[in-house]
């Protein structure tokens, strides 16, 4: 009896800590803009011409959205986040064209230009300097953005860490009021000159600053842990 109540009580923890660290929200374009995690909004389309297509995305047939350059996609993170200065990003995405700045997630409602870019062959959290050399090219590639709420911002390419700064001097990577994040396109400042074509095949959010288990992952394929 004394194990079958522990077992019980085993079972709880286990999903209750599942729960707490699994996404508040994960796109996998099949079709549509619809979370998979259940209480997620949609997403949004920046602009027309997306569309649904079958791609090999490292080395798996996968379903993916294409977009044209600027029409971009909005993820409202209204209830999802606890903070707005603390969370985990995750894109898999190619673009056609990475070189120069094309940007890849924007805080600011797309009126600022600061944000995380590809600048030719590096991730940058601009206006910081950007990161090592990062293996970049027109394939799919898994790129995080980690916020802790301690002002450390943390990016990764395929599980490998690009660059660690201290974003508390410019607070680049906090979502503004509207709590929302404005994904694979331009911003007004830049005139519509720094985005880029390309696909995106899965889109994950957390709300938590995911530590350990980043380095450990190549592929976010079902789940990050």
């Amino acid at each position: 009896m004394k194990q079958l109540l522990m077992m019980i009580l085993l079972a709880g923890w286990s999903a209750q800590v599942s729960a707490q660290s699994g996404p508040v929200a994960d796109y996998r374009f099949d079709g549509n803009l619809n979370s998979s995690v259940i209480g997620a909004p949609a997403l949004s389309a920046l602009a027309a011409g997306q569309s649904f297509a079958t791609e090999t995305v490292q080395g798996q047939s996968d379903q993916v959205l294409l977009f044209p350059a600027g029409a971009g996609l909005l993820l409202n993170a209204t209830g999802l986040l606890t903070r707005n200065d603390e969370y985990t990003i995750v894109l898999t995405v190619r673009l056609d064209n990475f070189i120069g700045f094309r940007k890849l997630i924007d805080f600011s409602g797309g009126v600022q230009d600061p944000g995380l870019y590809v600048q030719g062959s590096t991730l940058r959290l601009y206006p910081y300097a950007g990161s090592q050399t990062a293996p970049i090219t027109t394939l799919y590639y898994q790129i995080a953005l980690v916020r802790e709420s301690n002002g450390t911002a943390r990016a990764y390419v395929d599980g490998a860490e690009m660059f660690r700064l201290n974003d508390t001097s410019f607070a680049v990577a906090v979502l503004d009021n509207a709590n929302t994040f404005r994904l694979l396109a331009d911003d007004t400042q830049s005139a519509g000159f720094e985005q880029s074509s390309g696909a995106i095949a899965r889109l994950t959010l957390y709300n938590r600053a995911l530590t350990g288990e980043l380095p450990m992952v190549t592929i976010f394929r079902d789940t990050f842990e």
